[in-house]
């Protein structure tokens, strides 16, 4: 468990209320501690935008990136990343009572 670091100044926020002023860099990195490319990777979590960027780069080629919660208007920069080519899942969602959408994200 990769814990975040408190700091004035966050260089990997995330904008989870209560979360301020806390930094995420370590938790991005913590996937370096794995050896290889790696088949797929889930993000779902803090700091996902940072997650999944991360990760994408320690795809295979045929490796894919799931991001939980693709609708929300914070990891646009994911979903609509050029370099990467999407699939979007819409469904329901278990405790909460409105649906959501699950990427799927290769790199291209």
């Amino acid at each position: 468990l990769v814990e975040p670091v408190r700091t004035a100044t966050p260089q990997t926020p995330s904008r989870r209320h209560g979360h301020a002023g806390l930094d995420f860099t370590a938790y991005v990195h913590a996937i370096d501690d794995v050896d290889g490319d790696l088949d797929l990777v889930v993000v779902d979590g803090r700091a996902r935008v940072a997650c999944a960027r991360h990760a994408a780069g320690r795809l295979t080629p045929d490796g894919l990136l799931l991001l939980d919660n693709a609708n929300r208007a914070e990891y646009a920069p994911v979903v609509r990343d050029p370099a990467l080519d999407v699939v979007v899942t819409r469904g329901a969602t278990p405790c909460l009572p409105y649906p959501t959408s699950t990427a799927l994200l290769r790199r291209r």
